[in-house]
């Protein structure tokens, strides 16, 4: 009962204590665990998202000697399902304001740092994925719907 006094104290301090819950009555299928366990639920969801607990000598049975181990799995296809109703994923179908394209791979930092640049403004940016020719990263920007493209040429090599 102190352990777990003591782990209810230290998490009131922590961004989960105000979501935390105790319930004497959960109760994990596996016997290996040897202290508090947990789970990750989300209201309207029969079930929990994830779960483990503490086993202390589980990973101690292959090593041969005691070592304190907490565990937990997430539930993939709950947390997708969860995702999908509450409209958490972005929309893909819908084309980028601005496509910033590369021809050499001098320019992808640059690329890269344009790109964020633009996405923190607010502005939808696909970055095209290869080092290609303008007129291939042109007419692949048409197919994407995209209105406007950027694109910061090489630099010259004076000669």
């Amino acid at each position: 009962m102190t352990e777990l006094k003591q782990l209810l104290a230290y998490a009131a301090h922590a961004p989960c204590g105000r979501r935390l819950r105790l319930d004497p009555s959960l109760a994990r299928g596996l016997s290996y665990y040897t202290g508090p366990i947990f789970e990750v639920q989300v209201p309207d969801l029969a079930g929990s998202l994830g779960g483990g607990g503490r086993y202390d000598e589980l990973i101690g049975m292959f090593l041969k000697q005691p070592l304190p181990a907490v565990g937990f799995s997430l539930g993939l296809e709950r947390i997708l399902v969860v995702m999908a109703e509450r409209r958490m994923f972005p929309d893909l179908s819908a084309s980028a304001q601005i496509m910033v394209l590369r021809l050499e791979e001098s320019t992808t930092d640059e690329a890269l740092r344009v790109a964020a640049e633009l996405r923190k403004a607010g502005i939808t940016t696909e970055l095209y994925p290869n080092v290609d020719k303008l007129g291939k990263q042109f007419q692949y920007a048409e197919t994407r719907s995209v209105k406007l493209a950027v694109l910061r040429p090489p630099p010259l090599i004076p000669g």
